[in-house]
C-alpha cells in the first residue's frame, strides 16, 4: 500500500497540520504501508508527478485554506482533486478548518469564496472527514466525523513522578480565540504563586503579543517551547489547564487534546463549534465568564483525585487513542481500493 498526504509546508511550517502530518507517517508505516509527503503545492503538474511517480494508491490530502495561499484562495486543491480523479486515485480531504467564518465582518468576501473553494473541491472527492460537528452541514452528504486526537503523543501512564505543579497551565496563550479575560479572572480566583504557568511562548514575545501584552504578569513562569515529550511530562504534572476558546473549538486544539490525553483536568467552554461529544463529566466545559473561574477555583482547591485522573486517561485512550484513529483513517481511504 503506497500512500500520499499531501501537507503544505510540512518540513518548514510547525502545527497542528505538521504534527498530524508527522503522527500518521509514523502509524501508517508500522501498519505496512509506504508513505510520501507532498509538500510543494505552487504546481499542480509536479505534484500530480509525484503522485504518480511514487505508485500512490490513496491521497489524503490536509485542508485548511490559508496552507494554500495568504488569503486562502488558490486553483492549488481543486486541480489537484480533479487531477487525480482522473487518473483514479482514491482521494480524501481532511477538512481541518473550511475557511474564514462569516460572523467575521471585515473578511466576509473571503469567507464567501473559502465556501466556494470548498464546495467545488468537494465535486471530485471519495472521501470527505473533519473533526468537527459543527461543519458537517458545509461538507457533501456522506461527509463523516473524524477526531485527530493528540498529536502531541500519549503517555503510558496517567502519573508521573515529578512534584505536582504550583500554578495552573495555559498551553498554547497565542491560540486564536483563547479568551483571556476570563483566564484572568480564573488566575486571581484560583491566587496562587506563580500565579500561572505558560506553555508555548517566551516571556519576550507574551510580552509584547497584543492579544497577551495587556494581561502580562512578570511573576508568571514562562516555560517557552518544548519537545512534545516534556509538554506532556508538564502536563502529567498540572492540576488542571486553562482552555476557554470563544468559539468552543476544544476537540481541534493541540493543546487542550493533550492534556486530555494525559489525564489533567481540562477547563474549558462551549460555543458554536463545540462538540456535544465532550460535554461529559471528565470535561465539564462551562458556559460564561463567571462559571469558568468558579470552575478554575473549585477544582484548584479540592484534592487531587487519582482515581478520576485514571479514568480521565482512560477515556482519552479508549475514545482517541491515536493508532486506533490513524487504523480507521487509512482502511477509510483504501475502501475503494
Amino acid at each position: 500500500m503506497k500512500v500520499t498526504i499531501v501537507s503544505p509546508g510540512y518540513s518548514s511550517k510547525p502545527g497542528g497540520v505538521t504534527a498530524h502530518t508527522a503522527r500518521l507517517i509514523g502509524n501508517w508505516t508500522r501498519l505496512g504501508a509506504s508513505v510520501q509527503v507532498v509538500e510543494n503545492c505552487e504546481s499542480v503538474v509536479h505534484a500530480l508527478k509525484e503522485i504518480k511517480g511514487f505508485g500512490s494508491t490513496a491521497v489524503l490530502i490536509h485542508y485548511v485554506p490559508f496552507l494554500y495561499g495568504r488569503r486562502g484562495v488558490s486553483r492549488f486543491p481543486k486541480l489537484l482533486v480533479k487531477g487525480l480523479h482522473k487518473i483514479g486515485i482514491e482521494t480524501t480531504l481532511f477538512v481541518h478548518e473550511p475557511g474564514v467564518p462569516p460572523t467575521r465582518l471585515p473578511w466576509i468576501p473571503l469567507s464567501i469564496a473559502h465556501k466556494f473553494q470548498l464546495r467545488t473541491l468537494c465535486n471530485h472527492l471519495d472521501h470527505v472527514v473533519t473533526p468537527v460537528p459543527a461543519w458537517l452541514p458545509l461538507l457533501p452528504p456522506g461527509a463523516t466525523v473524524f477526531p485527530v486526537g493528540s498529536t502531541l503523543g500519549e503517555p503510558e501512564e496517567p502519573f508521573t513522578t515529578g512534584a505536582a505543579l504550583e500554578a495552573p497551565v495555559v498551553f498554547s496563550p497565542f491560540a486564536a480565540g483563547l479568551q483571556w479575560e476570563w483566564i484572568a479572572d480564573a488566575v486571581a480566583a484560583i491566587d496562587s504563586d506563580p500565579g500561572l504557568i505558560i506553555l508555548g511562548a517566551e516571556r519576550e514575545t507574551f510580552r509584547n503579543h497584543p492579544q497577551t501584552s495587556p494581561f502580562y504578569d512578570s511573576e508568571w513562569d514562562f516555560k517557552g517551547y518544548l519537545p512534545g515529550d516534556e509538554v506532556l511530562s508538564l502536563l502529567s504534572r498540572a492540576r488542571c489547564v486553562l482552555a476557554p476558546y470563544v468559539d468552543g473549538l476544544t476537540s481541534r486544539r493541540t493543546s487542550a487534546m493533550a492534556t486530555l490525553a494525559t489525564g489533567t483536568r481540562l477547563i474549558t467552554c462551549k460555543g458554536h463549534l463545540f462538540d456535544p461529544a465532550f460535554d461529559i463529566p471528565h470535561i465539564s466545559p462551562v458556559n460564561n465568564r463567571s462559571e469558568f473561574a468558579t470552575m478554575a477555583a473549585t477544582i484548584w482547591t479540592e484534592e487531587e483525585n487519582d482515581k478520576e485522573r485514571t479514568q480521565r486517561f482512560h477515556w482519552f485512550r479508549d475514545e482517541l487513542d491515536s493508532t486506533a484513529l490513524d487504523e480507521k483513517l487509512l482502511a477509510l481511504m483504501n475502501s475503494g481500493a
